[in-house]
């Protein structure tokens, strides 16, 4: 900080003059604790949606080892038949949840961006 109250911002190693005075420099810290309180919110949701899934998961492949040691009392058929089932979904969901995963660290880095380029810092 100089002594007229104003700060130069620094942006991906190339040297960029933002001058903000110390009002300016306050609302743009609110905005900033804005959206990080946002996307805290974002993130735990999509967390527990996650764990929801992981929890599916883990009882899928219950489902399917207990099948397979035949510890259900139903037909042949019909226990090749939920394997089946048990085998599709345990791909389905853990396609879902890496997928998930994937997309909660680019939403991360698009709203970071977005921040940016809006503020023009």
């Amino acid at each position: 900080m100089n002594g007229k109250g104003e700060m130069v911002a620094e942006q991906n190693n190339t040297q960029k003059d933002v001058r903000l005075n110390v009002w300016q420099t306050f609302v743009l810290g609110i905005k900033v604790l804005g959206g990080e309180l946002s996307w805290n919110i974002v993130r735990l949701l999509r967390r527990f949606e996650i764990r929801q899934l992981e929890k599916r998961l883990a009882r899928e492949y219950e489902t399917l080892g207990r099948l397979q040691a035949g510890k259900m009392e139903k037909d042949e058929e019909a226990q090749e038949a939920e394997k089946e089932l048990c085998h599709k979904q345990i791909a389905f969901l853990e396609k879902e949840i890496a997928f998930l995963e994937e997309e909660l660290l680019g939403l991360r880095d698009s709203i970071v961006k977005h921040r940016r380029e809006k503020w023009a810092i």
